[in-house]
């Protein structure tokens, strides 16, 4: 049980920080912490497949799912305006 609730809040823990580009249309990541990150999402998953371990491609999918939000905003933050309200 532990180990699933586990796996289950790795697989989420990028979730908040998209939310958040996604809600103000830019990310404040800086860009070593997402290239490291994506790079090491992409490494594991290349592991899940050589070594069969399917389920893990849950977790890596999700994560690289919530870094392309995250890149996205990265690249082609919304400029904004005096009037934006966070």
């Amino acid at each position: 049980m532990v180990a699933a609730i586990g796996s289950i809040l790795l697989a989420l823990c990028a979730l908040p920080e998209a939310i958040r580009s996604f809600k103000l249309k830019r990310c404040d990541i800086g860009w070593g912490m997402l290239n490291m990150w994506l790079w090491g999402e992409i490494c594991l998953v290349v592991f899940a497949l050589q070594t069969k371990q399917y389920v893990l491609l849950i977790n890596y999918g999700a994560n690289i799912l919530f870094l392309a939000i995250m890149i996205f905003y990265k690249l082609f933050p919304r400029v904004s305006s005096k009037n934006d309200i966070m």
